[in-house]
């Protein structure tokens, strides 16, 4: 699967868009870990454990955005793009793009 995150593929023809495909997964933080979190943003610095967290989450938004994109039978995801939100403590990613089918290679 091609993923980009402009509206074309270099050296390849668009010949049919299939559809919008997306791909999102919710989670919110372990509370027992609140109080620690709640200190480094206090005194400043990165949150380790969240970092790997949100990038787990990112993958797996991808990973289930490249499946729908399957489904569809397309070669390509253009436009890609993510989107994060956090409400009531709960977060979400989501990944969307245009999928895309492609002229053959030469």
């Amino acid at each position: 699967m091609i993923l980009s995150t402009t509206e074309t593929v270099p050296k390849r023809e668009i010949t049919k868009i299939v559809g919008l495909v997306r791909g999102n997964i919710a989670f919110t933080r372990n509370k027992s870990r609140s109080t620690l979190v709640d200190f480094i943003n206090f005194a400043g610095g990165e949150i380790e454990d969240f970092s790997l967290v949100q990038a787990y989450a990112r993958e797996e938004a991808l990973n289930k955005m490249i499946a729908a994109a399957k489904e569809l039978g397309a070669e390509a995801i253009i436009g890609l793009r993510f989107s994060s939100t956090v409400i009531e403590g709960v977060s979400e990613i989501l990944a969307y793009g245009t999928a895309v089918q492609l002229e053959a290679e030469a």
